[in-house]
């Protein structure tokens, strides 16, 4: 469980670098092409990430549950 865990702390890392990868391409009018593709990585980042949240609450008790997708809404 504790595995999954830091799977699941990575990806949203991971979510988070490429998130504010397309904030600073947006803020410093980049050309279209390079927010499409900052786009599409965070789309891959995002996809990922909710792969590794449901592997990560398989392994929960149902009382932990809440707790648990409160992180993930943060």
């Amino acid at each position: 469980m504790e595995k999954a865990k830091n799977v699941r702390r990575a990806a949203k890392s991971a979510f988070t670098r490429a998130l504010n990868a397309g904030q600073m391409l947006l803020d410093s009018t980049r050309p279209l092409s390079e927010v499409h593709d900052a786009f599409e990585e965070l789309k891959a980042a995002y996809a990922d990430l909710i792969a590794k949240h449901e592997e990560h609450t398989m392994f929960l008790e149902d009382e932990e549950y809440p707790a648990v997708e409160s992180w993930m809404e943060e």
